[in-house]
């Protein structure tokens, strides 16, 4: 049901009156996409523990003409990186900006994985945890562009900054086993399933990722294999990766409440 017509046939006070409650899961009314709440709930979860670290002002402290890109609408800084590793790489560049992506290339075939990196544009739900993983994947080789290049502009600077953060190569990694083991499996789940199989799943799904668990029971014929992120190479080991993952999931849970 689109936007439009829940607001014409006030479909909000029907559902709570079903629900016998003054709370309105507006995901199911599609006003509100589940996917964009887990999204919203990463993102919430990185910038609580950034804030307590103050990743920020250690990296402002650092090079402070970053400070404009740290400050803008983006909540995280982990939203700045991937597009600042992409852009580093990229051959549509902006004209503004020395691409190191010829450099990169020569990189990624020495090391025997030549056209490994993959970014995925199509499902705009899954891009952000995605492509942390597309670079996650490929660190060591982003590390050696960056070791070898003569180029000192502001992209590269702070690529290098970035790169030497252990919280953001393990909100990378986080970020990627998310959108694996939830984020992909449920929009398949959703688009499988009938209403009846839905009813079964999501309230086990619920208090799967209430109790911290990314790996539910409920999405494990739905997972979509990776073709070209090595998914099984991110294995999370640390504590800080694991509280991270621990607090997604917890936050996540609230986002598809029924």
């Amino acid at each position: 049901m689109t936007d439009a017509a829940t607001k014409n046939l006030k479909v909000e006070m029907e559902v709570s009156k079903e629900l016998k409650t003054n709370y309105v899961p507006l995901h199911l009314l599609c006003k509100s996409h589940t996917c964009e709440k887990f999204d919203e709930c990463n993102v919430k979860t990185l910038s609580q523990i950034e804030s307590k670290i103050k990743l920020r002002e250690q990296i402002e402290k650092r090079e402070p003409l970053l400070k404009s890109f740290l400050r803008s609408k983006r909540s995280v800084v982990v939203d700045v990186v991937i597009p600042a590793l992409h852009k580093l790489v990229a051959r549509d560049g902006d004209g503004k900006t020395t691409s190191l992506a010829d450099e990169f290339s020569l990189v990624l075939e020495e090391d025997g994985v030549y056209k490994s990196y993959s970014l995925y544009k199509e499902r705009r739900f899954a891009q952000m945890g995605y492509s942390a993983g597309a670079i996650f994947d490929c660190l060591p080789q982003f590390q050696k562009l960056l070791d070898r290049t003569s180029k000192n502009n502001l992209l590269v600077r702070a690529c290098k900054i970035y790169l030497e953060s252990s919280f953001i190569t393990a909100s990378l990694k986080v970020l990627s086993n998310f959108t694996y083991y939830v984020t992909m499996p449920f929009l398949n789940l959703v688009e499988c399933c009938d209403q009846t199989q839905l009813v079964e799943l999501l309230p086990q799904l619920y208090s799967d990722l209430h109790d911290g668990k990314c790996e539910s029971e409920a999405l494990l014929a739905y997972r979509v294999p990776w073709t070209h992120v090595k998914i099984n190479d991110h294995m999370l080991t640390s504590e800080l990766e694991l509280l991270m993952m621990k607090e997604m999931c917890i936050t996540a849970a609230a986002g598809l409440k029924l």
